[in-house]
């Protein structure tokens, strides 16, 4: 008995490392992804295909001529990064001299090509996350013949715009002859049976022809606006899908500097946008031991948790605006033996910090994407990275000084594709100097910058 208890044990501790390391890589290649993604500057359009067909090929001239005068109407390429079908449609796109980006898959080397024939180029060794990939900028998907892959991919592409996960886009089935059997069992058995929706084959466009290949894919970004981009939006909609990602995790746990954190479902995760990894070491460098803290946005709580069982604070009140971190905080108050020193409120920023309440630290890692004004959450995790019109923002630094001590300083998270310009802006009017503690990405990597400002009042700098 003690024997197999023994083997239990073992076997999950290893479970729970092999699963810690997935999840790094995970997020890992997904920040990867977003970094390539976000600069291409044109729409892509993606190909699928047999890697199998020599690249002679009737079919892999047609998917080289599609992405040609794709090309030349202003879209850019996506594809596999491999052979066949993949190869000519990033052929065709160099040779329009537009954008052409591969997106290989470690795990079949036998796909690899050395030709130099793409402006981006990315591996992976999740193949889920080299789709969501493929997907998340991509204004049309066109489907060449090809093997398992190909059709799986279809069917996950259906399944994922049926559920709303991803945006609906032209599914393209570039090749009749080949295609029209799997639509008309599809059609004559799946939806008979009632396990599909008629509406899912408007999805689908069966095609042979290059010129109304590329006209469906043209009329389809006309009719929706999809070309012409604000920068911000395109930003937005891929941290969106990361978000999906924090929605899929379920509840879960973190570790920080050998310090457990609980992390409930509908509560923005430590582990997607980790700008609290920069925030916090630099904050800990600070002279904290006896004074009172209030953190907004607290989420987990795990900066001003950490600070508050590390750095001797006399108190911590935090507050966050979404219930589901109230409670989660809440618990890791109870975790960390911390209910003598830290108390958690619901509040919309300073709406219910008591008035008399003075600090002598005033904190928030800022949700620092931009929405449009009167924008509707779609849930709670949205409000971890989304200020509708910087309204919280502003909120935040005209009512910070009267809930300062005489010598109490205010501090700032924010990242670099947020609008510095603007919180510069603010600041001013408010009688603030922005004053930056530090300027890196978070432990994990990536693409984003996260900044630590000090809000100094103008009168004392």
């Amino acid at each position: 008995m003690k024997s197999n208890d023994h083997i239990k044990r073992f076997v999950t501790v290893n479970e729970q490392y092999i699963s810690d390391i997935a999840e790094k890589e995970i997020c890992k290649e997904v920040r990867e992804a977003l970094h390539l993604l976000r600069g291409v500057d044109v729409p892509l359009i993606a190909f699928f295909g047999s890697a199998r067909i020599d690249k002679s090929s009737e079919l892999v001239k047609r998917a080289e001529e599609v992405a040609f005068k794709l090309g030349e109407g202003g879209f850019g390429t996506i594809t596999g990064g491999g052979p066949g079908i993949m190869r000519g449609a990033n052929t065709g796109a160099t040779r329009a001299g537009t954008t052409s980006v591969a997106m290989r898959a470690k795990m079949i080397p036998g796909e690899k090509i050395n030709d130099n024939i793409f402006t981006h180029d990315s591996s992976f060794k999740w193949m889920f996350v080299r789709r969501f990939a493929m997907s998340i900028r991509s204004h049309a998907l066109v489907f060449f013949p090809g093997g398992i892959g190909t059709l799986d991919e279809i069917f996950e592409y259906t399944m994922l715009m049926q559920n709303g996960v991803i945006e609906k886009a032209p599914i393209i089935l570039a090749d009749r002859e080949f295609y029209k059997p799997l639509l008309k069992l599809l059609k004559d058995k799946v939806l008979s049976d009632g396990f599909m929706s008629e509406s899912d084959f408007d999805l689908y466009h069966i095609e042979d022809d290059t010129d109304k290949i590329v006209d469906i894919i043209k009329k389809y970004t006309k009719q929706y606006g999809k070309i012409n981009v604000n920068s911000f939006v395109q930003q937005n909609d891929l941290s969106r899908a990361v978000l999906q990602y924090n929605r899929d995790l379920g509840k879960h746990n973190i570790k920080f500097d050998g310090i457990d954190f609980k992390v409930y479902d509908q509560v923005f995760s430590p582990k997607i946008f980790n700008g609290w990894s920069v925030f916090t070491p630099r904050l800990a460098e600070e002279q904290m031991d006896g004074l009172d803290m209030l953190e907004i946005g607290s989420g987990t709580g795990i900066t001003g948790l950490y600070l508050c069982k590390t750095k001797n604070l006399n108190s911590i009140l935090l507050g966050d605006i979404n219930h589901h971190a109230v409670s989660n905080t809440l618990e890791n108050i109870e975790l960390l033996d911390l209910k003598d020193k830290a108390s958690v409120i619901e509040s919309n920023v300073f709406d219910n910090v008591p008035k008399d309440k003075k600090f002598d630290i005033v904190y928030w890692n800022y949700p620092w994407l931009p929405e449009h004004k009167g924008y509707e959450y779609v849930d709670e995790v949205e409000r971890g990275l989304f200020d509708p019109d910087y309204m919280y923002l502003k909120k935040y630094i005209k009512g910070a000084r009267a809930f300062l001590k005489e010598k109490g300083r205010v501090f700032l998270g924010f990242g670099d594709f947020g609008d510095l310009d603007y919180l510069t802006h603010l600041a001013k009017r408010e009688g603030y100097i922005l004053k930056k503690m530090v300027s890196k990405v978070g432990d994990e990597g990536g693409d984003v910058k996260f900044i630590l400002f000090e809000l100094i009042p103008e009168e004392s700098a």
